[in-house]
């Protein structure tokens, strides 16, 4: 059993998980899914985590790894919403503020940029924005 104070440490975190997982996923039930599991795995890798250092961290490394890991399970199926759209056709940065009707623009150039980053950084940049 875990101890409870470090419980309430993790929890204090769940509103940034989610707000990772939902960049990453771009579905609420899979960022719920995403974020329980995370949080299943910090409680039960508890004794792994080092006390001094920083939780939050720590935290969003399980959130990323285990999204990697159901990412590549799933890799092989074919991303096809229920209008037969393929999925990721649809812009991250969507609610972009209008900015002379170009946002939508901006948007698809934002994507193109960060996708030229390697993924190291490219979660570094996710991770100091969300």
């Amino acid at each position: 059993m875990t101890d409870p104070a470090f419980q309430q440490q993790v929890l204090e975190h769940l509103d940034a998980l989610y707000n990772f997982a939902m960049y990453l996923t771009r579905n609420p039930p899979e960022a719920d899914d995403l974020v329980q599991e995370t949080c299943l795995r910090a409680l039960t890798f508890s004794h792994r985590f080092q006390p001094g250092t920083h939780l939050r961290a720590w935290l969003f490394q399980i959130l990323r790894n285990t999204f990697l890991t159901f990412y590549r399970v799933r890799e092989r199926e074919v991303a096809i919403a229920e209008d037969g759209v393929p999925d990721w056709d649809d812009p991250i940065f969507q609610d972009a503020p209008r900015v002379g009707g170009g946002s939508v623009e901006m948007g698809t150039d934002l994507e193109r940029a960060l996708a030229r980053v390697p993924e190291e950084f490219r979660t570094v940049l996710l991770l100091a924005e969300v």
